[in-house]
């Protein structure tokens, strides 16, 4: 029975101390979900062929530009933990990893599906 009372306590603490187990802010989500959209966007682009794929892929690129242009601006928010920073950073970081993939992967097939014929 004490070790109930003592995890019910802990758990307490943990909820009332603040944001222990918030996720991303706001701003961090709104970008994770720009980031999805453009996946997608490039997913369709592969799959597609032609005009098509060049219409997606400039779509694509757009909200590429839309989404580093909010990252550009986030800043962690004021009054926030040590704890709280290092997951604000960690997140941004595997943001910026996201971002990275799908700009090689957007590169990538530019390079080897939209060279002209004969080549």
């Amino acid at each position: 029975m004490k070790s109930y009372t003592a995890a019910i306590v802990l758990i307490s603490l943990a909820l009332g101390s603040g944001q222990v187990f918030a996720g991303p802010d706001e701003s961090m989500r709104v970008a994770q979900r720009m980031a999805a959209a453009a996946k997608q966007k490039l997913a369709a682009a592969q799959a597609a062929k032609g005009a098509e794929r060049h219409g997606l892929m400039a779509e694509h690129m757009t909200m590429m530009k839309d989404v580093m242009g909010k990252m550009n601006g986030m800043k962690p928010k004021q009054g926030m933990n040590m704890q709280e920073h290092e997951q604000w950073i960690a997140d941004h970081q595997a943001l910026m990893q996201q971002m990275m993939e799908q700009m090689a992967g957007g590169h990538q097939m530019m390079t080897h599906h939209c060279r002209p014929e004969g080549h």
